[in-house]
This record gives structure tokens, C-alpha cells and sequence, in this order.
């Protein structure tokens, strides 16, 4: 075959399977999931456990930090008549300190990372589900995602604002002490 028949095949079949689809218009809306994440009950409820967990990690390694500031400035202060090989092993166990302070801040870092990613992960996938109900309800045959290289689009075509709703509707947590939801969207 040669090239030029490979190539009209090629075009062939690309008409024959895109002809059925053409037939009629491609039904598309998008939404903004960062939005979303941050608006739902349970993102809000997520990003405040997050807040919690970060402030309490921080504050622990402000104490140690602080911690370290006085050693150094006591050694600073006692560095001149301090014996030299006293002074080698004061600046060498505050060098170790300072090592274990920046593997405790990576450690620390690495754990909230990870906490972020499993709860958004949990979101994200029940969103998704949301989001097939949408489309399903809507006839979309596409839902794209607003900050993914989306350039423009008409306001009449995000879905956010049902996502965040509907979400909310059906995932929410009733409120402690009894309380009744209030309707979602209000």
C-alpha cells in the first residue's frame, strides 16, 4: 500500500467514526473542583481538620526552634572562655539539633501532605459521583474540569454551584444536637 492510500485510509476511517458523533452536538459544561473542594461541608470540615492538625505541628516545631535560638545564643555567649574541644561538641550538638529539627519539619510536612490528599481524595471521588448524576440528568455527554486549560466558556454552563449543592444534599453530615439540615442552596 502506499503511502498516500495509507493516509486516505486513515482519513476514512477517522470520517466513519466520527460521522455517527457529528450527527448531532456535543453536550459540554465545566466546573471548578478547587472551588467546589473549598465550598462543600465536608471540604470546609477537611480544611479546618487540616488547620487544627498544621497549627499543633507548628507549634511544636516553634518550640523547638525556640529552643534551639537559646542554645545558640548561650554558646554564643560562652564560646570565648569556653574550653575548645567544650565548645566543638556544644556546636556539634547544636549542628545535630538543628538536623533533627529540619528532619522533624520534613516529616511533619510529609504527614499533613499526605492527610490533605486522602481527604480529597474521599471528596473528590464522591464528587465524581455527583457529577455522572449531573450529566446523566443533564444529557452532557462532557464535563470538563474550569482551571484544566479551559480559556473561556458561558457562566450558563458551570456546574458548579449545583455540584456544591447537590453534594451537600447528599453527603452532608446532620448537624450535632439534633438539628435538622437546612435545604441545601439557601
Amino acid at each position: 500500500m502506499s503511502r498516500y492510500s495509507q493516509k486516505f485510509a486513515l482519513l476514512a476511517l477517522a470520517l466513519a467514526l466520527l460521522l455517527p458523533r457529528a450527527a448531532r452536538a456535543t453536550n459540554v459544561a465545566y466546573v471548578d473542583l478547587q472551588r467546589a473542594l473549598l465550598e462543600v461541608s465536608e471540604g470546609r470540615a477537611a480544611k479546618a481538620k487540616l488547620k487544627k492538625e498544621f497549627d499543633k505541628k507548628q507549634q511544636r516545631l516553634d518550640g523547638e526552634q525556640e529552643s534551639l535560638r537559646q542554645l545558640k545564643e548561650e554558646l554564643d555567649k560562652q564560646s570565648s572562655v569556653m574550653d575548645p574541644a567544650k565548645r566543638a561538641e556544644k556546636e556539634s550538638e547544636l549542628q545535630r539539633r538543628f538536623m533533627e529539627l529540619q528532619q522533624t519539619y520534613m516529616t511533619l510536612q510529609g504527614e499533613l501532605s499526605k492527610q490533605e490528599q486522602e481527604l480529597t481524595e474521599k471528596i473528590f471521588a464522591k464528587m465524581e459521583i455527583v457529577l455522572r448524576e449531573i450529566a446523566e440528568a443533564n444529557d452532557l455527554d462532557m464535563i470538563v474540569e474550569k482551571n484544566a486549560g479551559v480559556v473561556f466558556a458561558t457562566p450558563a454552563l458551570d456546574l458548579t454551584n449545583e455540584l456544591i449543592r447537590k453534594f451537600n444534599a447528599r453527603f452532608a453530615k446532620p448537624a450535632a444536637g439534633g438539628d435538622k439540615k437546612k435545604p441545601a442552596g439557601k
